[in-house]
């Protein structure tokens, strides 16, 4: 069988409500730029007075006031103790779960959670149970089935499904979970961040959620008209003691 080779649609115009792609004008609903910030004037010209300044990036983990700046910032959006940022939102699960990885033992994730979740995984090393999308009663009973007593389960999600719109149901799952002492909820807030909640603060927020053992990871992307990628973090869970003998 012969298959054609479909070009590639080509974006000729910064991103926006009305924008040309393949030397088109069309409106333009999907992928990313939920408030047409990317290409806006202000925002274009911010980017280019930060590169005047600092260059194309450093290209490596040196410090950079700009990036210390955009920390701050975020702290003060989410009100949280801690945020990270990164370059890629694709990343930020991997390192918000790297992050964690030591203060759960056995991960549950829902079925149709991003791959960008899915591939961070197999870099945990710990055992991985799938529960039936946007199900909390499923969730119950895949914990009651695989986590051991004392076992400290991390609940997986996305908070906005991108391919369907649909919010997970994190206050269910939060319930679902009450049982199990140090229980985590983490989740990728992508498309969340900067859209749900009283302020913009994402699922979490718009849950009633926020708090200690409730985390996110989310882009710069989709909402906020820049790059990168950030995760928040609330106060850690003490680490447990070792069992006495």
């Amino acid at each position: 069988m012969i298959r054609t080779m479909v070009a590639p649609i080509k974006m000729e115009s910064p991103l926006g409500a009305r924008m040309f792609i393949g030397g088109r004008e069309v409106d333009y609903y999907c992928g990313t730029s939920y408030f047409c910030l990317h290409g806006h004037p202000e925002v274009i010209e911010a980017a280019c007075d930060a590169t005047r300044q600092y260059g194309m990036g450093p290209g490596t983990l040196a410090h950079m006031q700009v990036y210390a700046d955009l920390q701050e910032r975020l702290r003060d959006w989410f009100g949280t103790e801690e945020v990270v940022y990164m370059i890629s939102g694709y990343t930020s699960p991997m390192v918000l779960l790297q992050g964690l990885r030591d203060d759960f033992d056995v991960i549950l994730i829902d079925s149709a959670t991003h791959y960008s979740t899915r591939d961070a995984i197999p870099t945990l090393g710990k055992p991985i149970h799938e529960f039936r999308h946007a199900d909390p009663e499923d969730l119950a009973a895949q914990l009651s089935l695989h986590v051991k007593a004392g076992e400290r389960p991390a609940v997986l999600t996305d908070g906005v499904f991108p391919s369907s719109g649909k919010l997970a149901p994190l206050a269910d799952y939060r319930q679902a979970m009450a049982a199990y002492e140090g229980a985590l909820l983490c989740i990728d807030d992508s498309h969340g961040v900067g859209v749900l909640g009283e302020t913009g603060r994402g699922s979490l927020q718009h849950a009633g959620l926020e708090g200690e053992g409730n985390f996110l990871a989310g882009t710069m992307s989709k909402a906020f008209g820049a790059l990168g990628a950030s995760f928040r973090a609330t106060q850690r869970l003490p680490k447990r003691l070792p069992a006495t003998q």
